[in-house]
């Protein structure tokens, strides 16, 4: 394994670390495999499983986020107390620090030039065996590490504020806020509901640059090389949509607006062969299924 290869796998280690989460969400509902199904079965759902999967995971997703970091940025109004976590998420030099982290991930979302021109030095460092390579590669890697703990210490310290704040208009003068919140009576437990939910929202909506900038960085895609029963075989074709009334569409490139789109009946299916397309850093490897592991389809498929 080179040394471009290991880094990679590393970064994929990474975002693993990072969105842990989701893949422990989806053991939860083992054998439900709408919720667990691989990518190759993803194309043929439904438009409406695929929301509901996506709403799902969202909910999951909120519920570990907001119950692990508002553990961990636990807040005591006690004299002694140190409260790091809101120590360190309001202090100037980590707004500062936040900001221009943020300005790097949208640069590189938005500039594709810049991207490119990114991605490509540090790939060709790696190859060279530059040290200039390992530390573009710890420069986007650390940034983002970092963009999620401080994002994170915040919504967790924000959650921690509003109950000790719901608890004192409730004249409720406990110093904890893990007491507070098992001591909020029924009002005030809405008026948490309601400001989780506003803040879960605008922590998701900040996880998009993170979320967007990983998928640029590492990201996999499927085409399809279908045979009919009538010996038509359409090559390397991404499925648009999977169902639509006994139909699936095809087209030559991933997009809803492509040119040239088919549509085929999946009765008229013999047998569909499906093919990975990895990118790591913009390199991209293609990995091809082999004919072993060909997705035969039953008479009956409809």
């Amino acid at each position: 394994m080179d040394l471009y290869n290991i880094i990679t796998w590393v970064f994929s280690g990474l975002g693993i670390a990072l969105f842990s989460s989701k893949s422990k969400i989806k053991l939860v509902f083992n054998p439900f495999t709408i919720i667990t199904a691989p990518k190759e079965e993803e194309l043929f759902l439904s438009s409406s499983i695929k929301t509901f999967r996506q709403i799902t995971l969202y909910i999951f997703f909120v519920i570990f986020a907001t119950a692990y970091f508002v553990l961990i940025t636990v807040l005591d109004k006690s004299e002694g107390s140190s409260n790091t976590p809101l120590h360190i998420v309001f202090k100037w030099w980590s707004s500062i620090i936040f900001l221009a982290i943020l300005l790097f991930l949208m640069t590189i979302i938005i500039i594709k030039k810049f991207r490119n021109y990114y991605f490509n030095k540090l790939t060709v460092a790696i190859r060279d065996k530059k040290r200039s390579g390992l530390f573009l590669f710890l420069l986007i890697v650390i940034s983002m590490v970092v963009y999620f703990i401080l994002l994170s210490l915040m919504y967790g310290v924000l959650i921690n504020i509003t109950i000790l704040n719901i608890g004192e208009s409730h004249n409720n003068t406990t110093l904890s806020s893990s007491k507070m919140l098992l001591e909020l009576p029924l009002t005030g437990y809405k008026e948490l509901i309601y400001t989780v939910f506003a803040l879960s929202i605008a922590y998701f909506i900040s996880l998009i640059p993170l979320i967007k900038t990983f998928r640029l960085i590492s990201n996999s895609k499927l085409t399809v090389t279908i045979k009919m029963k009538n010996g038509t075989i359409y090559h390397n074709k991404y499925i648009i949509n999977g169902d639509i009334d006994g139909f699936i569409l095809i087209a030559d490139e991933n997009k809803a607006s492509s040119i040239g789109k088919q549509m085929i009946q999946k009765i008229e299916i013999d047998e569909i062969k499906f093919t990975t397309i990895l990118t790591n850093f913009g390199k991209v490897t293609i990995y091809p299924t082999h004919f072993t592991s060909n997705i035969l389809l039953p008479p009956h498929y409809k």
